[in-house]
């Protein structure tokens, strides 16, 4: 998340500087086979995009196979 004057204030979920360097990456490599990565809630595996509504919520997607949308709502 980056501040007013474009400082990085926080990441928002889990970073893994390694995950990039995984066979297969962003998705997961088994028998050769190229598969969906196990994505957990919380943690973003490649996020691609981000949007937000009137309300303060942000939407995430991620770029992987399958694809996910993740909402993450404004705290009051």
């Amino acid at each position: 998340m980056l501040g007013a004057n474009n400082e990085l204030i926080t990441y928002i979920g889990c970073y893994d500087p390694s995950a990039r360097s995984r066979p297969g990456w962003p998705n997961t490599v088994i028998d050769g086979r190229i598969e969906p990565p196990v994505v957990a809630a919380g943690v973003f595996n490649t996020p691609h995009g981000i949007a937000a509504d009137t309300q303060g919520n942000l939407y995430v997607t991620e770029w992987l196979i399958g694809g996910r949308l993740a909402k993450l709502t404004r705290h009051k």
